[in-house]
């Protein structure tokens, strides 16, 4: 079902159909159609990346990104799973 692929040097990655879950699952929840934009006005009248994050199994997991309109900017693909460290985020899921 085209999950994961063979490449031709014998090394395997990531197939297309992992995508077709991930739209299946971000279909799940009403929130796609609403964090999205307040997330685009965000980094538009702000200047910066904005991320909304939920904890999953200790980690933040990156459900919905807007990136900035700026040369330098932060970027993380939605999916992202990074740790709950002392950062800000971190910070405000843990409270």
């Amino acid at each position: 079902m085209h999950y994961v692929i063979r490449q031709k040097n014998g090394c395997y990655s990531l197939g297309p159909r992992l995508l077709y879950l991930g739209k299946l699952y971000e279909q799940s929840f009403d929130l796609a159609h609403i964090v999205p934009p307040a997330l685009h006005a965000l980094a538009a009248s702000t200047g910066e990346s904005a991320f909304w994050y939920v904890i999953e199994e200790g980690q933040r997991l990156c459900l919905f990104r807007a990136e900035s309109s700026e040369i330098l900017r932060e970027t993380r693909l939605a999916g992202s799973s990074l740790p709950l460290d002392n950062s800000a985020i971190g910070q405000v899921l843990r409270h």
